[in-house]
């Protein structure tokens, strides 16, 4: 994965996935080319990717003719998601390296470093030309931003090719990378248009740009040679003279090297790919699906690892655009909810006697980059479900025919995976069971009990093997040469999924013959399955245009297909790219060098500057909205100057130093913050503006101002309580804040030098996670309490004190309700706070010393258009927001005679709708938000009109 978002985001210029527990110990390796920093624990991980990296160093960047400058690794072991990305500014390369259930056969640490490193290869191309002057001026941050004028279906694309071209099992010689796209393009579906691949639809499916991005690149390069994808770099580096994040210079780019436009380059690569599997499955006889629900499906829907109640009865995890993933119970007339899970790792879960039992994601009450699963159990019948194991490494749980044991994968964080027998009652773990060799996936009880069956990788080979419980001895069973996903072992039968003929098919195993035969013949493809054992049928998922529905094949032995063991099917552009690279080095393997480790000193290592501006840019004041609706916002606050950016490799310390002259003033800014222990610590400090006087008119004199300093320090602790389908946190925090101005003392007549305001504030939330087509959150709660004060100026400001609770609401579909309660109390001396709530939408913020406030909104989509005018526009959704706000207002002032202190009662009252658009403008990768507000307040008889404008940094 590649993160481009460098300094985009105006008030949060820093990019990263977390931090690693305070308690971690690092330590470094320099290779030749690389730094790779590590916890001590992983060592013999970080000496595998060093040899590993520096192997194909070279060749990963031959079809770009480049090779980067050094570039530091940094390793998370105790995370439990297999990822990897790299960002730039600062550029770096972090690895998650917990192989997941469903890797494929080729070792998964080679398969991820070479798809990371060719990001590095591809992003490092860009300095040259334009792009390097800009990054001698800008840092780090130059060559980000230049990036962004690539798409990410290029840079994905071409990363999945490379990583196909170098191994055997790369997602390019995968069946199911080529299902989605391949089953619009043979269907009477109408096909995919190139924004819908671009930015996706809310309207219907559409694969990501993974999967379009390998195709288009591979096809590029099977028709115009393997380097021009290299030159067409060389043109944006060369021509990036906008720094906006719009793909116009890569549309130059690829005019000017093949002829075609993005959108012509598109449809010629799906041309290709239409007429290349026709004639791939010319000749093939495909078994026309029985399917098991009769009921009407409206709309794409997925059904995954369909699991065996009873001869009528199937459960099967749903998932489509317009909910979240959802345990069904499927019949052939109807379906019902059984529950909906949390964050699944896998689409792993397993049943018996009435017991639903799977792994969900767990994170860490602090620390992101540290992950765990929780195993869980769930009575369909009752209803009762409970976390059986609340905080593990387990994956892909299997329950026993008895419903007493369950059996695990257990991966610890040096990547050792062992079997885990569990008692299926009180979760304490009754055996363990070491591998002795290789990964395994996936277990499986045999219907005795007495063995356990596993998928296992070997020397980038997937095997069947099986541990006797009996005899404490491990079997293999077979040697397949292709990818395994699936295993079901009944009676002296290995039922198994594979891709072997280029299509996602069962097989069976004999284990009396040794013998392979061939079960189904899917046209698209089948991903999981059960036995239905009084029917001697497979229940499976058998996938369409509308996703995966489940259907049945006979197991009849009459029905089998023998099948010879040769080499898996091969796919057209895989075989061309990789003979591009001439150097196979597929067939050779990593020379296994110990490289010298030293430690990592944290505290030596706080600072790493990365990028700089020649202008001073306040960051803390400038929101990217507020620029488009007043464009005074950029003159307000960038001034001339110079503004440095420090985040150092664990991104634990965030800084900014800047530098300006304004006002006729010397201005220094710096900003520090310390994520690297349980609390966050943030600090502050200015210097340089002129003291501000604060007095009333009738004030008689004041001082000369000085020049002024200001400081902030603020700790907060950001818990994560998240648990199932609920993201929960809780976040205590406390500021305070120093001004140095002069406050006038009206009633004494004199003024007092500097203020701290003190915020202490507790912050709950616990909300339903939101569904691919969901505005706001279904279900869920936020409470925030906040108190200011001024306790060492208590003459000047009182105190004010809120309490805000946001509800949210089910409505119809995917519409829902927010409604938002609070009330505000605040005792003025001197001076009064400003109100800490906004007023009734149209209403100008105003004095306040007690309000109450109900705002409500009913928000719904209104319709998904999937509109494009050219590469100028390209519209996803229309939404509205019908909304109604009231607030009740008072505070002291004095009578018209001003003889005697009064409380006017105000009722601020607002109401009408908000109509947006969802669109991407000009094909940058941004989504935006843009509409108009239309409303009518009573309470100040005005008609309210607003533009409204939005933009979504981290939706990508």
């Amino acid at each position: 994965m590649l993160s481009l978002l460098i300094n985009f985001n105006v008030s949060g210029q820093f990019y990263s996935t977390g931090q690693d527990p305070s308690s971690a110990k690092w330590k470094q390796i320099n290779s030749e080319n690389f730094q790779i920093i590590f916890q001590e624990e992983a060592e013999a991980t970080a000496q595998e990717i060093s040899n590993i990296l520096e192997f194909n160093y070279e060749s990963v960047g031959k079809t770009l003719d480049h090779a980067p400058k050094k570039i530091s690794v940094i390793i998370h072991n105790q995370t439990i998601q297999s990822n990897g990305y790299v960002a730039w500014a600062p550029k770096r390369m972090e690895l998650s390296v917990t192989p997941a259930q469903n890797a494929y056969p080729d070792p998964w640490l080679e398969h991820m470093c070479i798809h990371e490193l060719r990001h590095v290869v591809q992003v490092d191309k860009l300095n040259q030309g334009i792009t390097k002057i800009l990054a001698i001026v800008f840092g780090q941050q130059a060559t980000g931003l230049v990036a962004g004028q690539l798409p990410m279906w290029y840079y994905e694309g071409d990363a999945v090719a490379t990583e196909t071209a170098f191994s055997k099992y790369g997602r390019g010689r995968l069946a199911y990378f080529e299902r989605g796209i391949k089953t619009n393009l043979l269907s009477d579906e109408e096909r995919y248009s190139f924004d819908q691949s671009l930015f996706g639809s809310y309207q219907r499916f559409i694969p990501n740009h993974y999967e379009f991005g390998y195709h288009i690149t591979a096809f590029t390069r099977s028709k115009y040679g393997k380097d021009v994808w290299g030159n067409i770099e060389n043109h944006v580096a060369r021509n990036s003279y906008t720094l906006l994040p719009t793909p116009f210079s890569f549309y130059k780019g690829l005019k000017k090297n093949i002829g075609l436009s993005q959108n012509e380059l598109f449809d010629e690569t799906l041309d290709y790919l239409e007429k290349t599997w026709n004639a791939r499955f010319e000749d093939k006889s495909f078994n026309e699906p029985n399917y098991f629900q009769n009921y009407v499906i409206k709309e794409y829907e997925n059904y995954y690892n369909p699991t065996i109640v009873d001869q009528d009865q199937v459960i099967a995890l749903k998932e489509g655009l317009s909910h979240i993933p959802q345990f069904v119970l499927v019949s052939e007339n109807s379906e019902e909810i059984i529950y909906e899970p949390g964050y699944l790792i896998s689409k792993d879960f397993s049943y018996s006697n009435n017991v639903l039992v799977w792994a969900e994601y767990k994170a860490d009450t602090r620390w992101e980059n540290r992950e765990f699963t929780t195993i869980k159990l769930l009575n369909i019948k009752t209803k009762h479900k409970y976390d059986l194991v609340k905080k593990s490494r387990f994956f892909s749980p299997d329950i026993s025919v008895n419903a007493d044991k369950i059996v695990v994968i257990m991966v610890d964080k040096q990547n050792n995976s062992s079997l885990v027998l569990l008692n299926a009652i009180t979760g304490s773990v009754i055996k363990e069971i070491e591998s002795p060799e290789g990964f395994i996936q996936r277990p499986k009880w045999a219907d005795n009990e007495n063995f356990i069956y596993v998928i296992h990788i070997i020397n980038s080979q997937k095997q069947v093997s099986r541990y006797n419980i009996e005899n404490n001895q491990w079997e293999k069973i077979f040697v397949f040469p292709g990818d395994i996903q699936r295993i079901l072992p009944v009676e002296n039968y290995v039922y198994f999924h594979s891709t072997f003929d280029g299509i996602d098919n069962v097989y069976v195993f004999d284990e009396n013959s040794d013998e392979v035969y061939q079960l189904s013949d899917s046209r698209f493809g089948i991903s999981e399955f059960d036995y239905i054992r009084n029917k001697n049928r497979l229940v499976t998922n058998e996938y369409t245009s509308q996703g995966f529905r489940l259907a049945t094949i006979p197991v009849e032995r009459a029905l089998w297909k023998k099948i010879e063991l040769k080499e898996p099917n091969t796919y057209e552009l895989a075989e061309i790219i990789t003979n591009q690279e001439k150097n196979d080095i597929r067939s050779k393997k990593p020379e296994q060098k110990v490289y010298q480790t030293k430690p990592y000193r944290k505290y030596l290592n706080l600072f790493n500057f990365h990028s700089w501006i020649p202008l001073y840019v306040d960051y803390d004041h400038m929101e990217l909205g507020s620029i488009f609706s007043d464009p005074s916002e950029l003159y307000n606050n960038i001034h001339p100057g110079i503004t440095l950016l420090s985040q150092n490799k664990l991104s634990t310390t965030e800084a900014i130093l800047g530098y300006a002259f304004k006002d006729g003033n010397h201005y220094l800014s710096s900003s520090l913050v310390l994520k690297g222990q349980y609390p966050v610590l943030k600090l502050t400090a200015n210097y340089g503006d002129d003291q501000l006087i604060l007095r009333t008119s009738d004030a008689n004199w004041q001082p000369e101002p000085n020049i002024g300093y200001s400081y902030e320090v603020e700790m907060y602790v950001p818990f994560n309580l998240t648990n199932g389908k609920f993201i929960k946190g809780f976040r205590p925090m406390v500021s305070v804040e120093y001004y140095d101005n002069l406050y006038y003392n009206y009633e004494d007549n004199y003024y007092i030098e500097g203020l701290e305001i003190v915020q202490s504030e507790l912050l709950f939330y616990s909300y339903q996670r939101k569904a691919e087509r969901d505005i706001i959150p279904k279900l869920g709660a936020v409470f925030d309490f906040n108190l200011f004060n001024t306790p060492f100026e208590s003459e000047l400001y009182g105190f004010l004190y809120n309490a805000d609770a946001m509800f949210y609401l089910p409505g119809f579909g995917n519409s829902g309700y927010k409604i938002d309660i609070g009330y505000q109390y605040q005792d003025p001396l001197l001076y009064m706070f400003s109100s800490n709530f906004s007023f009734p939408r149209g209403i100008q913020k105003m004095r306040s010393e007690k309000m109450v406030k109900l705002y409500g909104d009913y928000i719904f989509p209104i319709s998904y258009p999937d509109w494009n005018l050219g590469s100028l526009i390209y519209l996803k959704r229309f939404r509205g927001d019908v909304f109604i706000d009231y607030a009740y207002n008072t505070y002291r002032t004095l009578n018209q005679d001003q003889t005697a202190i009064i409380w006017p009662k105000e009722h601020n009252f607002s109401f009408g709708i908000e109509l947006t658009a969802d669109y991407h403008l000009l094909r940058a990768i941004f989504p935006l938000n843009t509409g108009l507000r239309l409303g009518y307040s009573p309470s100040d008889r005005r008609v309210i009109y607003e533009l409204l404008f939005g933009i979504d940094l981290y939706s990508f």
